[in-house]
């Protein structure tokens, strides 16, 4: 037999062989069986917002669809909740879901952080928008927030701090005797600056240069034993710089102003500013907040008299220090807005002798010292309304020009709050 046919009958074998293996391997190990494709709800579910039994619950009413599967609705990632106002847009999911197939409504339980001042159904100044993450993924919105200026100068404040208006006194008098009388205010206007810049995609937007107006305070009585006696009048720049979400810094300076008396025996002419760090506000509960913030600053001016020196000390300034805590609780009652609980700290430490007033033994002393100035300020307010209600009053320390030493005064009286909107 030739070389050739040896070779071509080795090569027949060999291809019989490879097709004898794989017919083999294909009965062995038939082919796998597809996946079945994932079932897609493709019903149009629609629903419409009702307000909840609670403060923290959201109502809902589907139409004519419902969904089959209880699973698919109790599941909390399914469900998103934005609550809009003019400070943002917050992001919620609900703690847990009740399901009713016969009224065909679901039920929403929301946490603590979610209406926590108790105006997220407010439809004037917040839109609250619930999406259900299923099926045409539909979603619906209760209220459509105003404009924040539309209309309004000043609305009722929620605290003395945020407060542009503020007014707390009290008044006593007796037979034969001078009315005696004690108040502690401030007021306010400022004018919003805007500026534009561009972006990199060559569009102009506006941007927030802060605000500029006047403001003044005044913070004394007919018995200036028990009182700071403080007057001040000037103008004023106020800008915030947020850091995060609900934290940032802001810058309050009384770039320009007077420091006196009220008997006009102390005069100054000051500048300051002052930087102050406000925390991100504790929610508690369903209707309590707590919030933080500290201060760090300088004053400096000219004193052109005082009682110890006719002729003024000449150029002075001062380390200002501080912090302030405050503690509010929603709605406590039906008959109360809210109550609200604040204590401020400041601290003075003058590089200067200023003036310095006090009482030992029923006798007014006065010096030029440098000793540090404390002032504390507690204020517990119950606000019938927003803006209206009485406060319970402590205070210790003293306030420039005077630093007249007040110690330990407590005091009942009517307070009044507003806070301008368009600044």
């Amino acid at each position: 037999m030739s070389k050739n046919r040896v070779l071509a009958a080795l090569t027949f074998a060999v291809f019989m062989l490879a097709a004898a293996h794989g017919a083999l391997a294909q009965t062995a190990a038939p082919a796998p069986t597809p996946a079945p494709e994932p079932e897609i709800d493709d019903q149009n579910y629609s629903f419409r917002l009702a307000l909840g039994n609670e403060p923290n619950m959201i109502n809902l009413r589907f139409g004519e669809s419902f969904p089959s599967s209880d699973e698919v609705l109790k599941d909390v990632s399914k469900w998103v909740v934005f609550d809009i106002d003019q400070g943002g847009i917050k992001k919620f999911q609900p703690d847990s879901v009740d399901v009713s197939r016969r009224g065909g409504s679901v039920t929403l339980h929301m946490g603590a952080g979610f209406n926590a001042d108790g105006h997220s159904f407010d439809t004037s100044l917040h839109k609250v928008v619930v999406q259900f993450m299923h099926g045409n993924l539909p979603s619906a919105t209760l209220g459509r927030p105003k404009r924040k200026n539309e209309g309004k100068t000043f609305v009722a404040a929620k605290g003395k701090d945020a407060a542009d208006i503020y007014f707390s006194g009290e008044a006593a008098t007796a037979r034969e005797a001078k009315p005696q009388y004690s108040i502690e205010a401030k007021g306010g206007y400022l004018f919003n600056l805007r500026g534009t810049r561009t972006r990199s995609d060559g569009r102009r937007v506006l941007i927030d240069l802060g605000s500029i107006g006047v403001k003044g305070t005044f913070n004394s009585g007919a018995a200036s034993s028990i009182d700071p006696d403080s007057i001040t009048v000037g103008g004023t720049y106020r800008k915030l710089f947020v850091v995060g979400t609900a934290a940032g810094f802001r810058l309050n300076s009384d770039f320009l102003g007077f420091e006196f008396d009220k008997d006009n025996k102390t005069r100054n002419l000051v500048s300051e500013a002052n930087l102050d760090y406000v925390f991100p506000a504790l929610v508690i509960g369903t209707n309590k907040v707590a919030s933080f913030d500290v201060l760090a600053g300088a004053e400096g001016g000219h004193n052109y008299k005082n009682e110890l020196a006719p002729d003024g000390i000449g150029n002075f300034y001062r380390w200002k220090f501080g912090a302030n805590a405050y503690f509010t609780v929603f709605k406590p009652f039906k008959q109360l807005a809210r109550i609200t609980y604040n204590t401020e700290y400041k601290l003075r430490l003058p590089r200067s002798a200023e003036i310095f007033y006090q009482t030992i033994d029923g006798e007014e002393q006065k010096s030029l010292t440098k000793r540090p100035r404390h002032y504390i300020a507690t204020d517990l307010d119950f606000m019938f309304t927003d803006a209206v209600g009485i406060a319970l009053k402590h205070r210790y320390g003293s306030l420039p020009p005077a630093f007249k030493l007040v110690d330990n005064k407590v005091s009942v009286g009517l307070v009044v709050q507003f806070q301008q909107v368009n600044k």
